[in-house]
């Protein structure tokens, strides 16, 4: 599918990356609206684009929403798009001067599963895909920087204009499908499988004073009371007591065989 890229651009003098998909484009320096990016390269290929920003969630509400305005340039008057066209992200190929065209999303019908994290059963609606890196569309988790000593994990949501998510310092999937769920596409009824090509593991931080209380040690040796004092600094044998080892007392070998 034509869906969603990883690109690369610069902002203060520093590379940062970004993802581009049909909601609009992620940030990894988390530019504000008058300070984006205006060109940026796909990773895959290092083609370049020009990019504008209509439909901006964070600023374009009410009558400034899908206005064919480009909301990352101030005053609201720079064309990006047409009025109305539902496109939130446009990308111009520096090459040839063509739009870049995301392919429709997959939409499938309500799907119920086991969350591999939570190990509940979860019934969820609207899940679509739009090409490599989706998260088929069924929500994301925050960590914000408030809540990193107690890991702390917030539902992205997102209400009039504002993300609950906003400064958020890390994003995880808000549901873990098992591989070989069955998704099934709302037209036409085709079966899909999920199958996860790439994982990644999140070390829960212990917030009590004992953190080790509550690994079990059922089996464990028994304690020999070893402590620094008792081990001692000297070591018995220093490499200064080496045998010295020359050329004349050692055993030469061809194919195994001493000679």
């Amino acid at each position: 599918m034509s869906g969603p890229f990883g690109f690369k651009y610069t902002s203060g003098g520093s590379e940062y990356n970004g993802w581009a998909h049909p909601e609009g484009a992620w940030l990894e320096n988390k530019e504000t609206n008058t300070n984006k990016p205006t060109t940026v390269t796909r990773r895959s290929d290092s083609q370049n684009f020009s990019i504008c920003y209509d439909d901006d969630w964070a600023t374009a509400s009410g009558n400034r929403y899908d206005n064919g305005k480009d909301d990352n340039v101030a005053g609201n008057s720079t064309t990006c798009g047409t009025a109305n066209d539902k496109v939130k992200l446009h990308l111009i190929n520096s090459t040839t001067n063509a739009a870049y065209t995301f392919d429709a999303a997959l939409a499938f019908n309500s799907v119920t599963f086991v969350d591999r994290f939570t190990g509940n059963s979860t019934t969820r609606t609207g899940a679509r895909y739009d090409g490599a890196g989706s998260s088929l569309d069924l929500g994301w988790e925050c960590l914000l920087p408030q809540n990193i000593a107690g890991d702390t994990w917030t539902a992205e949501s997102f209400t009039g204009g504002s993300n609950s998510c906003d400064g958020a310092v890390n994003y995880r999937p808000l549901y873990h499908l098992p591989d070989g769920t069955k998704l099934t596409t709302t037209a036409g009824g085709v079966e899909y499988y999920v199958k996860a090509m790439e994982t990644k593991r999140f070390l829960l931080k212990e917030s009590t004073v004992t953190p080790c209380a509550d690994i079990p040690l059922t089996g464990a040796p028994a304690d020999a009371g070893q402590t620094a004092a008792s081990i001692g600094l000297t070591a018995d044998v220093l490499w200064a007591d080496l045998p010295t080892v020359t050329v004349a007392n050692t055993i030469k070998y061809i194919h195994g065989v001493a000679q």
